[in-house]
C-alpha cells in the first residue's frame, strides 16, 4: 500500500510537469528577469576580458613570460562563462528540489567560486569519457608496438572523442541534477547517467527539444556575424578586437576626436593617444556589438535552468538521487572505478608539491 501511494504520487507529479512546464518556467523568466539580465552582463565581462586576453596573448605579445601570461589569464577568464552558467543552474535546481525561496538579490556573484566550476564543468565530460579514455591508451599502445595500423589509432580517437560529446551534451542536465544531491558521485559516472537519462526519456526529450528550439536562433545569429564581419585570412570576426570593422571605426573616431585637440593630421606614430584611445573605443564597441546579444540569450537560458528544476522536483522518485547513504553500504563497481581514476589523474600533482627535483618530477609524470 505504501508503494501504491507513492507510485501514485509520483504519477500525479510527472503529469502535472507534462501539462505546465511551459507556463511555468515563463513566469520564472518573467518574474526573475533581473537573473537573466545579470546573467547576460556578466557574460558580457567575461566575454570581454577573454577576447582581451587573447588578443594580447596570441596578438601582441611575442616574448614567452608576458605570452604564457596572458595565456594563462585566457583560460581564467574562459571559464567564467560556463562557471556562472553552471553557478545558476545549480543554484535554481537545488531551491526547487528542496523547496527553498529563491531570491535573486540573494544569489551573489563570486569570481573565485564561479571559475572553479567552470574549471568543473570543463573536466566533467573528461571524467565521464575516463573508461573509454583507457581504452584509448590500449589503442595507442598497440600502435606503439605496430600492432595495428596508425590510422585505428586516429579513428579511434576522434570516436571516443565524438561519442563522450555526444553523451555531455545529452546527459548534462540530469548529471546537474545530480550535482546537487548529498552524495554526487552518479554526476561523474557515465554508466549511472545514460541509465538514468534513458530512464526519464520523456522529459529529457523535452529538455533538448526545447533547448533546440531556444539556442538555434541565437546560434545562427553567432555564426551569421562571425562570417559576414571576418576579414582576409579569416581574421575578426567573433573575435571583436581584431574586427576589421570595428577597428576601422574605432580609427576614424580617434582621428576625428583628436582633430578636435588641435591635432591636424593624428596617426599611431605621430602621436601617443592614438593607440590607447583606439584600444579604449575598441572595447566600447565591442561591448555594443555583445550587450543585445547577450541580454537576449540571457532569459532563454533562465527558462530552460527553470525547465531543468521543473524535472528534478517532479521526477525525483525515477532520477535516484543519493539524498540518504546508510553507514556500511558497500560502494558499486563504477563508485570504485571513478575514485581509483581520479587518483590516477591526480598523484603526478603531488610530485610538485614535495619535490624541487625535475628527475623524480619526471618519473612521477
Amino acid at each position: 500500500k505504501k508503494e501504491a501511494k507513492r507510485r501514485s504520487k509520483a504519477g500525479k507529479s510527472t503529469a502535472h510537469f507534462y501539462k505546465n512546464f511551459f507556463r511555468e518556467c515563463w513566469e520564472f523568466t518573467v518574474e526573475f528577469k533581473a537573473l537573466a539580465f545579470r546573467t547576460g552582463l556578466y557574460n558580457i565581462l567575461f566575454t570581454l576580458l577573454f577576447l582581451g586576453c587573447e588578443f594580447m596573448a596570441f596578438r601582441y605579445c611575442e616574448k614567452m613570460p608576458p605570452k604564457v601570461f596572458w595565456i594563462a589569464m585566457t583560460g581564467l577568464m574562459g571559464l567564467g562563462l560556463p562557471g556562472w552558467f553552471w553557478f545558476l543552474s545549480r543554484r535554481i535546481v537545488s531551491a526547487e528540489v528542496y523547496q527553498e525561496v529563491l531570491e535573486s538579490d540573494r544569489i551573489h556573484f563570486d569570481f573565485f567560486a564561479v571559475v572553479a566550476l567552470g574549471l568543473g564543468l570543463v573536466l566533467w565530460p573528461v571524467m565521464l569519457a575516463l573508461p573509454l579514455l583507457y581504452f584509448a591508451g590500449i589503442i595507442f599502445g598497440m600502435d606503439k608496438f605496430e600492432l595495428v595500423p596508425p590510422e585505428i589509432f586516429f579513428y579511434s580517437w576522434v570516436g571516443i572523442a565524438g561519442f563522450s560529446g555526444l553523451c555531455a551534451v545529452f546527459v548534462y542536465h540530469v548529471s546537474t541534477i545530480h550535482a546537487i544531491a548529498r552524495y554526487n558521485h552518479k554526476a561523474w559516472i557515465l554508466y549511472d547517467m545514460l541509465r538514468i537519462t534513458f530512464k526519464n526519456i520523456g522529459p529529457v526529450m523535452i529538455y533538448h527539444l526545447m533547448g533546440l528550439v531556444m539556442i538555434l536562433p541565437i546560434l545562427g545569429t553567432a555564426v551569421g556575424f562571425h562570417f559576414l564581419t571576418r576579414g582576409p585570412g579569416n581574421a575578426g570576426g567573433a573575435q571583436l578586437l581584431d574586427n576589421q570593422h570595428l577597428s576601422r571605426w574605432a580609427e576614424i573616431a580617434v582621428v576625428w576626436f583628436l582633430k578636435l585637440t588641435g591635432d591636424s593630421s593624428p596617426t599611431a606614430e605621430s602621436t601617443w593617444m592614438f593607440i590607447p584611445v583606439k584600444i579604449c573605443l575598441m572595447f566600447t564597441l565591442a561591448a555594443i556589438t555583445l550587450i543585445p546579444f547577450y541580454l537576449v540569450a540571457g532569459f532563454p537560458t533562465i527558462f530552460m535552468m527553470k525547465l531543468n528544476a521543473l524535472i528534478a522536483r517532479h521526477f525525483q522518485h525515477s532520477l535516484e538521487l543519493d539524498q540518504q547513504m546508510k553507514a556500511g553500504t558497500p560502494a558499486s563497481m563504477w563508485v570504485r572505478f571513478l575514485a581509483g581514476a581520479t587518483d590516477a589523474i591526480c598523484f603526478p600533482f603531488a610530485a610538485i608539491l614535495v619535490s624541487q627535483d625535475k628527475r623524480y618530477m619526471t618519473m612521477a609524470w
